[in-house]
């Protein structure tokens, strides 16, 4: 018997792509970027970060619901296992490698951004002032019935 599994938190580098099978079942894809602080070791120099980039392939419910809340620059804490890792090559003829990821799991860690909620919910911009304190028992009295003195303020020294 095998088991992996791999658990990353990090920030989706675009927005989720769906698609169906010919079969119906969605999926969705997405990259998902991975920082990782470094110090330099016997310097003190500023800390170095490095990014390792993912990407993600979830199915069936899970994919719907990902690209449905889902959208670039949110935070997110993915479980899953390791499907395979690509290596290829960038303009500059530097190597490189794209870990592809299968996700069972994917939990929100942020809320969204409040320009997301800009369709679904109206804002009621109108003014509302809040009413003046009154107090209930300075209500049951009459004012004639406070006798109100004059009152010396003394400095303080």
């Amino acid at each position: 018997m095998s088991y992996q599994k791999i658990t990353l938190v990090g920030r989706l580098g675009k927005d989720p792509a769906m698609k169906y099978t010919d079969d119906g079942v969605a999926v969705t894809e997405f990259s998902l970027a991975v920082n990782e602080r470094s110090r330099p070791a016997k310097s003190k120099k500023r800390m170095a970060q490095t990014t390792v980039w993912f990407e993600i392939t979830c199915w069936d419910k899970l994919a719907e619901t990902v690209a449905q809340h889902l959208n670039k620059g949110r935070l997110v804490l993915i479980e899953g296992k390791m499907k395979s890792a690509r290596a290829w090559l960038d303009r500059s003829g530097e190597p490189r490698c794209n870990l592809e990821v299968t996700a069972r799991d994917v939990q929100f860690l942020d809320t969204r951004q409040e320009t997301d909620f800009a369709d679904e919910y109206e804002e009621d911009t109108e003014e509302k002032t809040p009413p003046p304190f009154r107090d209930p028992v300075y209500d049951q009295k009459k004012e004639e019935e406070y006798e109100i003195e004059d009152v010396d303020i003394i400095p303080y020294s």
